[in-house]
């Protein structure tokens, strides 16, 4: 009987090999999901073979074995490589860094429906208008705010 149980547990033990590969390399959920297959075929060749009361305890076991083997891993100096420590240094490129902006003038470089880009501060600048309205291509702008990740302009009163 144990000899008909070593190619169920060797798919079981890929299986989780395919799942660990998952956690440090992703692919999509395609390595996981072929994982997710190779153990759940092991257990079913498993209870087929040796019956329910294996099948149930390959289950019981292969789950707290992955699970306590990630952890591992995860607490270990190895797994070090794959997270990152220390901090990031520099300046965001996020909006609230353009606040110099607010107020400023410039040229609409494209048709803004309602967005497109702008010519503001001698910079090439994404614009959104505010309230979706459209402006030509060539006519001024004014830069009214700042939002998470939009710089709201109108046409700008000549």
């Amino acid at each position: 009987m144990f000899n008909d149980l070593f190619w169920p547990i060797v798919i079981i033990v890929l299986g989780m090999i395919m799942l660990f590969i998952e956690a440090i390399v992703p692919s999509f959920g395609l390595i996981g999901i072929a994982g997710f297959m190779l153990i759940g075929g092991g257990i079913v060749a498993i209870w087929t073979t040796a019956g329910m009361l294996w099948g149930v305890g390959a289950m019981c076991i292969a789950v707290p074995v992955f699970v306590l083997a990630m952890v591992l891993f995860f607490r270990s100096k190895a797994s070090r490589a794959f997270v990152q420590t220390g901090r990031i240094e520099g300046e965001s490129s996020s909006v609230p860094a353009m606040t110099h902006l607010l107020g400023k003038q410039g040229v609409a470089l494209s048709t803004l429906r309602p967005s497109g880009i702008a010519l503001i501060d001698n910079r090439r600048i994404d614009v959104v208008t505010d309230g979706g309205a459209f402006i030509e291509k060539g006519d001024k702008v004014v830069v009214l705010r700042l939002e998470t990740n939009s710089i709201v302009v109108e046409k700008a009163d000549t």
